[in-house]
């Protein structure tokens, strides 16, 4: 009676592992389809902001220690650079001084440069719409907040401009941790054939970066 019933516990178990297994190879074939894109992909996202309008208005959302910020300002020239960030939620120290005071300590100085500590969503009120020439997002990277983030600086950013930002790629497989903390692709995927858009630039990187021309 036991064995008969360890039989079928077994059975049992072993056909919803191979439903399981089925299914995230689903998921997977899913994610690995082709992705076309206007231009040849890209090698770094260096590169890729190379290609974005020079002596710009800029926003970074997203900021952390502000390294990128640095290339962004090095690479474009930008007319302003507007760097947002609420940092209080993943404030690391680095000899002594916090990630936000390191932004500080950076770009306090340059008057092309605004730091703003604030939350996605609050910063983008204090702009009115069709102001940034592009914007750049690497902030949560979870499905809500990449969709929230995309949606809140869209009617910010002018004709022809682009929406622009890190992290498109697939961490892992379902049901893995990093799998559901990073889900920009299903975000940035479903923002682009809302508004019958299409991926301007993609960089072929572990973690690749995009570019979204606006068109209104």
């Amino acid at each position: 009676m036991i064995t008969h019933l360890f039989l079928i516990a077994f059975l049992f178990t072993f056909d919803l592992f191979c439903e399981t297994v089925e299914r995230t190879k689903s998921n997977i074939d899913h994610w690995k389809q082709a992705i076309t894109t206007p231009s040849p992909w890209l090698k770094s996202r260096e590169q890729l902001i190379s290609l974005l309008p020079k002596e710009a208005v800029v926003a970074e959302i997203g900021v952390l220690r502000g390294d990128f910020s640095s290339q962004i300002l090095e690479l474009t020239k930008p007319e302003h650079l507007f760097l947002i960030d609420c940092w209080d939620l993943c404030d690391f120290f680095e000899a002594g001084l916090s990630d936000y005071q390191l932004v500080v300590s950076k770009f306090d100085n340059n008057p092309k440069v605004s730091i703003i500590k604030n939350t996605s969503s609050e910063a983008a009120k204090n702009f009115p719409d069709n102001y940034f020439d592009w914007v750049y997002i690497d902030a949560n990277h979870s499905y809500d907040a990449v969709k929230n983030d995309l949606e809140t600086w869209f009617p910010k950013v002018k004709n022809g401009g682009f929406i622009s930002g890190h992290d498109y790629f697939v961490p892992g497989t379902p049901g893995t941790p990093n799998y559901y903390s990073y889900l920009v692709v299903p975000a940035v995927n479903e923002f682009v054939a809302k508004y019958n858009l299409e991926i301007t630039y993609l960089t072929n990187e572990p973690i690749a970066s995009y570019a979204i021309q606006i068109r209104k």
